[in-house]
């Protein structure tokens, strides 16, 4: 008789409270770790590997807003490569998570500033930190789980190409053995 397959632990890297908050609160597979690979030194990534197991499935879930680090960050996701015998799955935001926020609820930026009591972006975001009923308040202004992170990274300021272009074609990526959602 064949022995099933055990299903890996899941790991999903996030870059920030906001994103930790929200995944905790929809309570979907795996363990959230707040951690920014475009940023990290290896000194940190290192310390980050030690935390993980190595048969763990990662899944990352970044910024595109700020593209700076690029060569950092596909240095860091080929150290998750590396450390996993699965390959890390990639998901790019459309911007940031604040962006993601409005398009899964169709509405403005401003209007979640209004729904959070917010006067400002640092505002909102520590206003959704704090909050205890995440998704109840977010049904409120018809959260639409399904829509979440389905643009991964075509963003309107910078087109999609472009980000995609920086990080490489899906083809060069899969070779490396990393696995990225562009959906496009």
């Amino acid at each position: 008789m064949l022995k099933p397959k055990k299903i890996p632990e899941i790991v999903v890297l996030v870059e920030g409270e906001n994103e930790q908050k929200y995944w905790d609160a929809i309570r979907f597979l795996g363990k959230t770790k707040k951690f920014n690979l475009w940023q990290a030194t290896e000194a940190k990534i290192k310390s980050l590997l030690r935390t993980i197991k190595v048969s763990s499935q990662i899944v990352v879930i970044a910024d595109t807003d700020q593209l700076q680090e690029i060569n950092n960050f596909i240095h860091n996701i080929s150290s998750l490569k590396k450390h996993c015998k699965l390959a890390p799955i990639v998901i790019l935001q459309c911007e940031n998570f604040e962006d993601e926020l409005c398009y899964f609820c169709n509405c403005k930026i401003s209007h979640l500033y209004s729904h959070f009591g917010a006067t400002g972006i640092d505002n909102l975001k520590s206003n959704i930190n704090k909050e205890k009923h995440l998704i109840k308040k977010l049904e409120k202004i018809k959260h639409n789980s399904s829509l979440m992170w389905s643009r991964s990274g075509k963003n309107s300021q910078k087109s999609f190409d472009d980000i995609k272009n920086l990080i490489g074609n899906h083809d060069t990526l899969i070779d490396k053995g990393i696995r990225v959602d562009f959906n496009s």
